[in-house]
């Protein structure tokens, strides 16, 4: 099988986001599995840090067992590769100006570009399909790229400039079935050729409840969330939420936010929400197993890896109704509920929070569910049968791309 080049904006040991650690443990599991994956990305540091700062070293390195190729980053009007691929930008079709805007704001960079054209062998894969690097340097080698696309129903995933990408790169690895779906709604890619890969989970944790209670003095019941605090991922909505269930049902019951950002809470909240920031590995291992409730409130996911850890560690969930996605997972899974709106998010409360016996049992649904379909192996399996399809698609002639 050819070699593969996975494509991130950003990829390190202190780069966060869900696809970002996709795009580095698909690629440490691949090389495992004996397929050889090399990572091209860029020096800067991650979404929620300065984009164009320069963090990572440039050149080589092997991380993870995972050989590495940092580029350096640039803007649009530094980059002079497209001035001599003029023939690629001819192609081109004209979108509104603030699409324009958006494919040329994110970093690019024109050494990366360039490695891309001089590697006439390997099949690309070009994570996150709003990123610029996926837009542009998708087009290089549009006949052996995928996109893995971590889509969302959200207002990028309807602009024409999106649907020209798709349609001229239709080669998709898929994290979820909705997905999947979504994409085959909304943009004009052959079925074969949309693949449901998956994420995969390390199963290894074992999280300790105990410890995490007494290592941050909590003894009482909890809710958790685990994520970035931002307005993409609902947390607002979900402290407005918390708050208005305490003023109902006064009682021990608190919130426990473990994540990257800042997020202000409100007063109401003080004693009641407690923010820990990130915490390592284990620790957060330990918060999922002493969750009473996992709260996942983001209604764009296209997998959402917290779910699934805090299914491993044995904890159900409470999920946005709104997410396709983990909406999904809950009905497939028997893990968890979901919740449309304040009314159904307090019944959902009050009808979990009275039965720890049903809790125990969605937990342990969850668990069986991911350990059934969301282990590397598997998703490692499924990434190479997709990979196969193209290269018997090249050999025959046949690739569609526009």
């Amino acid at each position: 099988m050819r070699p593969l080049v996975f494509v991130s904006t950003w990829y390190g040991p202190e780069t966060v986001g869900g696809a970002e650690n996709l795009c580095r443990r698909l690629a440490e599991e691949c090389c495992r599995a004996g397929q050889q994956v090399t990572v091209y990305t860029t020096t800067s540091r991650g979404y929620t840090f300065p984009w164009f700062d320069p963090y990572y070293p440039e050149g080589v390195q092997e991380w993870n067992g995972v050989p590495v190729h940092r580029f350096p980053i640039c803007r649009w009007q530094e980059a002079s590769f497209w001035g001599e691929w003029l023939d690629l930008l001819r192609k081109l079709p004209v979108f509104a100006p603030e699409e324009v805007a958006h494919l040329l704001e994110m970093p690019q960079s024109d050494e990366l570009y360039r490695a891309i054209a001089r590697n006439r062998e390997a099949f690309f894969v070009f994570f996150i399909y709003s990123h610029n690097l996926t837009f542009w340097g998708s087009q290089i080698a549009p006949e052996r790229s995928f996109l893995l696309p971590c889509l969302h129903d959200e207002p990028y995933a309807y602009h024409s400039g999106t649907a020209w990408l798709m349609e001229r790169v239709p080669w998709l690895l898929c994290l979820s079935e909705p997905e999947r779906e979504l994409a085959l709604r909304l943009y004009r890619v052959p079925p074969e050729q949309a693949f449901l890969v998956g994420m995969g989970v390390d199963t290894h944790w074992r999280g300790d409840a105990e410890r995490f209670r007494s290592r941050h003095g909590i003894g009482e019941p909890f809710l958790l969330y685990v994520g970035r605090r931002d307005s993409s991922k609902n947390v607002p909505q979900l402290l407005e939420y918390f708050c208005a269930y305490k003023r109902r049902h006064p009682g021990h019951l608190r919130l426990l936010l473990v994540g990257p950002g800042e997020i202000a809470i409100p007063p109401e909240g003080a004693g009641q929400i407690l923010d820990l920031g990130v915490l390592d590995e284990q620790d957060k291992q330990d918060a999922y197993a002493a969750a009473t409730l996992l709260v996942q409130p983001s209604p764009l996911e296209s997998f959402s890896i917290v779910l699934m850890e805090a299914w491993l560690q044995g904890t159900p969930a409470l999920v946005n109704a709104r997410c396709a996605v983990t909406t999904f997972h809950c009905r497939h899974s028997h893990g968890g509920l979901y919740y449309r709106g304040y009314g159904e998010f307090e019944a959902c409360l009050d009808y979990l929070l009275a039965r720890p016996a049903l809790r125990e049992r969605m937990g342990a649904a969850g668990r069986t569910y991911v350990l059934h379909h969301h282990t590397w192996p598997a998703v490692v399996e499924r990434l190479i049968r997709a990979v196969e399809a193209k290269e018997r698609a090249l050999s025959s002639g046949y690739v569609s791309h526009r």
